[in-house]
């Protein structure tokens, strides 16, 4: 009895320990995305300046 528990309680672990992985690597793609929105609109600051300042 106690055997099999163990065996599902670890089957468990490992499941949360991949979905854990999951979201970790969706974190950083959205890390990745975010920084090149960011970048992307300093690329539009600075052009926005040049073309306001001719």
């Amino acid at each position: 009895m106690m055997r099999g528990f163990l065996a599902v309680a670890r089957d468990f672990c490992d499941a949360v320990h991949d979905f854990l992985d999951v979201v970790r690597d969706f974190l950083a793609v959205a890390r990745d995305f975010c920084d090149a929105v960011h970048d992307f609109l300093d690329v539009v600051r600075d052009f926005y300046d040049v073309v306001t300042r001719l």
